[in-house]
């Protein structure tokens, strides 16, 4: 399942372009080992301290891909030497500020010896180098003191001492001395109307490497020949255009081929990505009114990846393009599944933030669903089970039916007198019937939506919302329902239904109210058979339909639970997803859990928000903050 814009960064292996790893904007990292095919979760973790590394930015050693360089937002530099088995903290001598380490914005690695290696820090305003690898690091660029900051670094692969840095002020500057000293090298760049020469983006041709390369902010592409003493304009497309170039490369293995991402502030038609295989005298525009923020060539074989609503790549120098992020489990949480049907079991719908996504082969590929849908954030969903193509989904603006497996949504909201959907519930016995958990209280239909009427008489709060509801299953006139007192105390409790949803008691007991209930479970053969899961508490249990309630958390290990799902198989089988330590289960009706987490590495891969479970037990999803897990 993946979102087109979930990835902050992108880097491939220089020595092997089937080798690619992201990074999620939820700072998670993803490697794909097919050129970008299928995605597994890479994980970053501190080797002493066993700590979740929160990536920023990733660089591979162009003269060993088995060095990583991984820069934070706040725990900063670390280092691995065996391809991201392990990784060591190496930040001595890095700033810090009341947060921790300095953010880390770009990591450059001597081509030549990835023992030394510059970072840019704070935005800019700051760059350090090391030449041990690592363990020591110096500052060779300050821009505080001017409120200059660095906005990219290139170095000379043929003599590394010579550095080049782009100023967002003050053009270009250059290093002979690997960073001692600097001299502004902009003869020949523009100045907007104070003076300043704005400076984005930098690249250098690698294999002459004199040539080197300079986008501005608003005045399109230059280059030099002759190291900096003087530039000329590149002119990508005609007109004066105010062009910011938001990123640029050029092909390692052909000097002449140059990729550049191209904002057109005055004219959107021509954002994109621009390439050139002639040194620039004729361009050619791929993904027309996409920003194009990252550009990456892999050094084996020039293929070029691009970020253009989603990661594409081309091994044809633009000829074709592929998409190759259909199935990656990026940062996107899913927070509700269809039940899995025993007659097509690779059939499922899930809702996430992002909208509606569907597979038709057990997951392997998504495919987002959302054609139609006014709020694309997905806090319920339900499957009729007699008719696969026809699902409901409650958001923030209200309930939407599709008839054709989601290739088009309708909103159904006639007599909905909130349209903050929360849950919903089907009639197990006519799927015509639902009910809906709104801000306002509990509504119902009898006719698949169209028309929707309240059910919150027992309710005792003037203003109640509705978080939660569930039918049962062997009586379909039992229901249960988890509401808060929204204007007043704020207490959640639960409340029973035996008619319908006509009238309510209160069937809390002597649950906790001060809490908030995540799910709710009934036994699918017995009605009085309830599981409450419940933040901060854990699980608790009802055998005699609300009168009395057991918490049931030996084997628990975290009462932070936030979702349940049932066996159809066997009712004392039950499921317990957590916000914190994944999955757990328990064969005894709760009497004792044991822990299922083989896989769920991450700290947001265990955050479960969604479970869903085959009615044999033998298969089972669970939807993340990170996408979905696959369970056999």
């Amino acid at each position: 399942m993946a979102f087109s814009g979930s990835v902050s960064s992108f880097i491939v292996d220089p020595t092997d372009s089937a080798a690619v790893y992201s990074i999620t904007q939820k700072s998670e990292v993803y490697q794909s080992k097919d050129g970008g095919l299928s995605w597994t979760y890479f994980p970053t973790t501190d080797s002493a301290t066993q700590e979740n590394i929160w990536a920023q930015k990733l660089e591979i050693a162009p003269s060993d891909s088995q060095v990583f360089y991984l820069g934070t937002g706040s725990q900063g530099m670390y280092k691995s030497a065996d391809g991201g088995e392990t990784w060591v903290h190496m930040s001595e001598g890095l700033p810090k500020n009341q947060n921790g380490y300095l953010a880390v914005d770009q990591i450059l690695i001597d081509p030549t010896n990835f023992d030394t290696v510059c970072i840019r820090l704070d935005l800019g305003y700051r760059i350090y180098k090391t030449v041990d690898g690592g363990q020591n690091w110096f500052e060779i660029y300050d821009g505080t003191s001017s409120l200059n900051p660095a906005t990219d670094m290139a170095i000379d692969p043929s003599n590394t001492q010579i550095l080049y840095i782009g100023l967002w002020y003050e053009g270009v500057w250059k290093s002979t001395n690997g960073g001692l000293n600097w001299t502004p090298k902009n003869n020949g760049l523009p100045q907007d109307v104070q003076g300043n020469i704005p400076i984005t983006e930098l690249a250098i041709d690698y294999q002459s490497p004199l040539p080197v390369y300079a986008g501005t902010f608003d005045y399109g592409l230059y280059g030099t020949d002759d190291g900096g003493d003087s530039w000329v304009y590149l002119e990508v497309f005609p007109g004066t255009d105010k062009q910011e170039i938001l990123s640029l490369e050029v092909d390692p293995n052909d000097g002449l081929t140059i990729y550049a991402g191209i904002n057109d502030r005055d004219d959107s038609t021509k954002d994109g990505l621009w390439a050139t295989s002639d040194g620039g005298l004729n361009w050619a525009q791929y993904f027309p009114n996409t920003w194009v923020g990252l550009i990456r060539i892999a050094s084996s074989d020039s293929t070029v990846f691009v970020d253009a609503d989603g990661i594409n790549k081309t091994v044809n120098g633009g000829a074709t393009w592929q998409p190759v992020n259909f199935d990656m489990v990026a940062d996107i949480k899913v927070s509700a599944f269809s039940d899995i049907l025993p007659f097509d079991r690779d059939f499922i719908y899930g809702g996430t933030e992002f909208g509606v996504y569907r597979t038709t082969n057990g997951g392997n590929i998504w495919e987002s669903k959302s054609q139609g849908l006014g709020d694309p954030y997905i806090y319920t969903l339900v499957m009729d089970p007699n008719d696969k193509q026809r699902v409901h989904v409650g958001t923030l603006d209200g309930v939407y039916v599709t008839t054709n497996g989601g290739e088009n949504w309708d909103p159904k909201n006639n007599g909905l007198a909130n349209k903050n959907v929360y849950a919903l519930a089907m009639d197990p016995i006519n799927s015509t019937v639902l009910y809906a958990g709104t801000a306002r209280g509990i509504f119902e239909t009898t006719d698949g939506g169209e028309n929707w009427i309240g059910r919150s008489d027992g309710l005792p709060f003037t203003y109640n919302s509705a978080w939660h509801l569930a039918v049962a299953r062997d009586d379909n006139l039992v229901l249960y329902a988890s509401v808060i007192d929204v204007f007043g105390t704020w207490q959640e409790k639960i409340y029973k239904s035996t008619n319908g949803g006509a009238s309510w008691v209160d069937a809390s007991g002597q649950l906790p109210s001060d809490k908030t209930i995540r799910d709710i479970a009934i036994s699918p053969i017995d009605k009085n058979v309830v599981y409450v899961g419940i933040e901060g508490y854990g699980v608790y249990k009802t055998v005699n339909g609300g009168g009395t309630w057991e918490l049931k958390n030996t084997g628990l290990t975290s009462p932070n639970v936030k979702c349940l799902a049932i066996s159809e198989q066997n009712s004392e089988i039950v499921y317990a997803g957590t916000s914190d330590e994944g999955v757990f289960a328990t064969v005894d009706g709760g009497d004792n859990w044991v822990q299922i987490d083989e896989g769920l590495t991450s700290i947001l891969s265990r955050n479960i928000n969604s479970i869903t479970v085959a009615p044999n037990d033998d298969l089972g999803y669970s939807g993340t903050g990170c996408g979905v897990f696959k369970a056999y």
